[in-house]
C-alpha cells in the first residue's frame, strides 16, 4: 500500500497538469485493492421505549409565530436528536431541540401526533 509521500510525490512530479477528480482515479493509479477501504460498521442501537410525551402549540417568546413543542421524553439526548430528525423529514418542516424537548416549525400537532405514536408512544395533546 503506497504511503502518503508516494502519492504527494507522484501527484507534483508526473502528471503536475492531470486533475484527479476522486480517490477512485488514484486507486487505479496504485491498484490498491478494493478490500483496503474503510468499511462503514452501522452501530447497532436499542429501539427507544415507548415515552409519555405532550404535545402542545406555543407562540411564547417567538414573535407571535405558532411553534409545536413535544415535551416529557425521558431517553437520552441522541434519541431525542434522532426522533426530531425524523419528525423533520416526514413533515418537512424546520425545528430544533432544545435540552429534552422538540420545538418544530409551524402548526403540526396532529401529524406529530400521528407519527409519534405510531411510533408506540404515548401521546396527550395539550390546548385546544
Amino acid at each position: 500500500m503506497p504511503q502518503i509521500k508516494d502519492v504527494f510525490l507522484f501527484l507534483c512530479s508526473h502528471n503536475a497538469r492531470k486533475k484527479y477528480h476522486s480517490f477512485q482515479d488514484l486507486k487505479k493509479i496504485f491498484n490498491i485493492p478494493e478490500s483496503h477501504e474503510k468499511i462503514q460498521e452501522k452501530s447497532i442501537r436499542t429501539p427507544i421505549d415507548p415515552q409519555n410525551l405532550t404535545v402542545h402549540l406555543s407562540k411564547k417568546y417567538r414573535r407571535g409565530k405558532t411553534v409545536t413543542l413535544i415535551v416529557g421524553f425521558t431517553c437520552e439526548n441522541f434519541d431525542v436528536l434522532e426522533i426530531a430528525k425524523e419528525l423533520k423529514k416526514e413533515l418537512g418542516v424546520g425545528g430544533t431541540v432544545k435540552g429534552k424537548q422538540i420545538v418544530i416549525q409551524g402548526n403540526c400537532r396532529n401529524q406529530v401526533a400521528k407519527i409519534l405514536s405510531k411510533q408506540g408512544h404515548n401521546i396527550k395533546l395539550v390546548g385546544s
